[in-house]
C-alpha cells in the first residue's frame, strides 16, 4: 500500500495546495500579507477561474480529511506541504481552510469580505 492510500493528509494529494503554500505562505509572505487569510485573498485576486477552482477543491479535501485527524496530524501535513506559515492551532488552520466558503457567500451576497 503506497504512502497516499494511508494517510488521506499525504502531500501529493494536494499540489495546488502546496503550489499556494510554496508561492503565498513564504517566509516573507507577511511582507505582503499580514495574515495566511489575506495571503489566500491575494491568490484568489490574481488567480484563473481553473487556479481558483483546483485550489477551493483542495482546500476543502484538505479540510474534510483533517477533520478525521488529530490536531498534530493534521499541523504535520500542512507543513508538509511547504511554505514557512505554521498554524498556531487547529482554529487557525480551519479559518484558511474555510476561507474560500465565505468569500463565495460574500459574492453571492454582492459584497466582498
Amino acid at each position: 500500500m503506497t504512502a497516499r492510500k494511508r494517510n488521506p493528509l499525504h502531500p501529493e494529494l494536494f499540489p495546488r495546495l502546496a503550489e499556494f503554500a510554496a508561492g503565498y505562505l513564504h517566509q516573507d509572505f507577511t511582507l505582503d500579507h499580514e495574515t495566511p487569510e489575506q495571503a489566500l485573498r491575494a491568490f484568489f485576486d490574481e488567480a484563473n477561474v481553473e487556479e481558483r477552482k483546483a485550489l477551493r477543491e483542495e482546500l476543502a479535501r484538505f479540510r474534510e480529511a483533517a477533520a478525521d485527524a488529530s490536531w498534530a496530524d493534521a499541523r504535520e501535513a500542512f507543513e508538509a506541504l511547504g511554505g514557512a506559515w505554521r498554524p498556531r492551532s487547529r482554529a487557525a488552520l480551519e479559518a484558511l481552510l474555510h476561507l474560500p466558503d465565505t468569500l463565495a457567500g460574500a459574492v453571492k451576497k454582492g459584497r466582498r469580505s
